[in-house]
């Protein structure tokens, strides 16, 4: 008689969910989510999880992920100017023009308007 071997995707919703909420990285989040489409449905499933551990995004696009993991490398999001919340990195645009926001996870991309340039102070 043939036995079927166990699979991680076989593990009931719930104790998925309970593995996911005690990982603190964002990252280890992400790929919890990619092993396979249970994985992924127990992820969405899941009740509001506690804030990842931060991000840290050097400018020439290496991002740590913590607690400790090797270097995780976003060639497309070299030089940004800033970061603001969430998972977003702000670049400024071309000649003081608006710039854009960028998602490094998913590629999103959110072109901003451009910016009021102040006038010149006139001198007396």
């Amino acid at each position: 008689m043939r036995t079927r071997s166990a699979s991680w995707s076989d593990i009931p919703l719930e104790l998925a969910g309970l593995v996911l909420r005690r990982l603190p990285a964002h990252v280890d989040r992400v790929r919890f989510a990619a092993v396979c489409p249970q994985w992924r449905a127990a992820a969405r499933g899941v009740p509001p999880l506690p804030p990842p551990m931060p991000l840290l995004a050097l400018p020439d696009g290496t991002v740590y992920s913590f607690p400790g993991s090797e270097p995780l490398r976003f060639p497309a999001c070299a030089g940004y100017a800033d970061a603001c919340g969430g998972n977003w990195l702000a670049f400024s645009g071309e000649d003081g023009s608006g710039g854009f926001l960028r998602d490094p996870f998913s590629n999103a991309t959110v072109t901003l308007p451009d910016l009021p340039r102040p006038a010149a102070a006139v001198v007396r």
